[in-house]
């Protein structure tokens, strides 16, 4: 007599062995399919954008190779200098790695012009998921090896303070934590310019929701502001004046708009060279916080380096497409405040008037 539950525990391995065999031929043939369909990928070395343009270009047109990375080659080789060993990886028994030139030269077009991961991918040979993880690498390697070298007749001013927010699209876990007023998904650049358009300072990370006196108030500048651990020169009397700051109207506010048209442009210049901080970045927080950085240790870069085509102030435009940050906190300020203005008002209005500034005043008044 032959038992039923053995004929079952037959046919159930048999039914289980065939499903398996046929879940391995599945994945075999998925396997077969993914490796033939990336095969162009393999081709790189020999017919991909990069490798015409370090054969073709860089020899035979400069002027188009530059065009291509936003850098002059010599500038371009400096950088490469700087940050290679930190961005270079070992070839293996399966295949070569990814220089560390191609790797730069990836970003730098990454950052300038907008380019998705997979328009880079069909461009380069390069798997999107590769460009990836690359870019994010290089882009803190820039930042580290820049940070601490390359990072207007108003006295006494360190610098000119204003804020934009980098869009971005957050994790749908985030809700409405990035939400600004204007209706986006942001992260705030706090960043303080000298007279030349480098950034002195930069802040990267609170979220679009917080006005501009908020963010200002939670970075580290206001911290060490409020602690006097910059070593800033303690205060003195404006040049020809008598009164120790704290101590006509409209002279006082083109002066004092003129002064803040160093951030407008800096930022202007920083958008238009960095065009990857226009549109919304679809990475993480964490990414575009690195990527704006870069950009700003690379903009600091080029205009310590290259001033004089970088810093082309006519192609710039002094809104720079960036949003600005929301001003929520009325306009109360200190007594303290507005003594520093009127001496400022006065002073301008004295001994430290120009030449061209009632001209000035009265042409923007017609």
């Amino acid at each position: 007599m032959i038992d039923s539950s053995s004929d079952s525990e037959i046919e159930f391995a048999s039914a289980a062995l065939v499903l398996s065999t046929s879940v391995l031929l599945l994945e075999k043939e998925k396997q077969k399919r993914k490796k033939w369909s990336r095969k162009w990928l393999q081709r790189r070395s020999e017919n991909g954008i990069l490798n015409m343009l370090n054969t073709e270009l860089l020899p035979e047109d400069p002027t188009s190779y530059r065009n291509f990375v936003r850098l002059p080659y010599p500038l371009f080789t400096m950088l490469l200098n700087l940050i290679e060993k930190d961005i270079e990886k070992q070839d293996t028994v399966m295949r070569d790695s990814i220089t560390a030139q191609n790797r730069l030269e990836v970003t730098l077009r990454f950052l300038a012009t907008r380019e998705t991961f997979r328009s880079l991918m069909y461009s380069t040979r390069i798997h999107e998921s590769t460009i990836s993880r690359f870019i994010p690498e290089v882009c803190r390697a820039i930042y580290k090896h820049l940070k601490a070298t390359y990072l207007k007749d108003f006295p006494h001013c360190l610098g000119a303070l204003d804020g934009r927010h980098i869009k971005f699209r957050p994790p749908r876990s985030a809700g409405s934590y990035y939400y600004n007023y204007k209706g986006d998904h942001s992260i705030v650049l706090l960043g303080l310019a000298d007279a030349e358009y480098k950034f002195i300072y930069a802040n990267i990370g609170t979220n679009g929701r917080i006005s501009d006196g908020g963010t200002f108030r939670n970075s580290a500048l206001s911290e060490a502001l409020s602690t006097n651990t910059l070593n800033f020169p303690a205060p003195e009397p404006l040049p020809g004046r008598s009164c120790s700051v704290p101590h006509d109207c409209r002279i006082f506010n083109y002066r004092l708009s003129r002064a803040r048209r160093i951030i407008e442009n800096a930022f202007g210049i920083l958008a238009n060279r960095f065009r990857i901080l226009l549109n919304p970045i679809s990475l993480s927080v964490e990414k575009v916080e690195v990527i704006t950085l870069a950009c700003i240790a690379l903009h600091n870069f080029l205009a310590t380096e290259n001033s004089i085509s970088y810093l082309d102030i006519e192609a710039s435009s002094e809104d720079s497409n960036l949003q600005h940050i929301s001003v929520r906190d009325g306009n109360r300020c200190s007594q303290n405040a507005k003594d520093i203005r009127e001496e400022f008002k006065i002073f301008f209005n004295s001994t430290g008037a120009r030449d061209w500034q009632e001209d000035q005043v009265q042409a923007n008044n017609m």
